[in-house]
């Protein structure tokens, strides 16, 4: 382009203008990013979500859950041992659901994810 009189390097200067303004804007939300990735919060939030994605994650999750809430209900049904015999006791019954839970988690992940779709199913219906 050919700057030969005022009216031209007007118009120039005017898309020179516009150019640096929208370059400046994109800076600024390019900025704005990365200040955001950089936030150690966001990190942990995005660590998090990307960790609950993962089945494997899950699934462990899940079966440590069971886990402790088994342990949990066995020693209150059974009370604290108060002599060998009765310890021997509750670390059989610990071990054997544990066991149980272990062998069933991925079938229990998938009925809990199948209600779960359901209810979600039935909440979009009634909207």
């Amino acid at each position: 382009m050919d700057i030969t009189d005022a009216d031209s390097i007007a118009l120039r200067r005017a898309q020179l203008l516009a150019d640096k303004q929208q370059q400046e804007a994109a800076l600024r939300q390019s900025s704005r990013e990365l200040v955001a990735a950089l936030d150690p919060v966001q990190m942990v939030k995005s660590s998090i979500h990307d960790l609950a994605q993962d089945t494997e994650v899950r699934t462990d999750v899940v079966k440590v859950g069971l886990s402790i809430g088994a342990n949990f209900l066995i020693s209150r049904l059974l009370g604290q041992p108060d002599t060998s015999q009765k310890a021997l006791r509750n670390v059989l019954v610990q071990t054997i659901a544990t066991t149980l839970i272990n062998s069933k988690a991925p079938q229990m992940i998938d009925q809990a994810m199948g209600i779960i779709k359901l209810i979600e199913q039935q909440r979009k219906q009634e909207k």
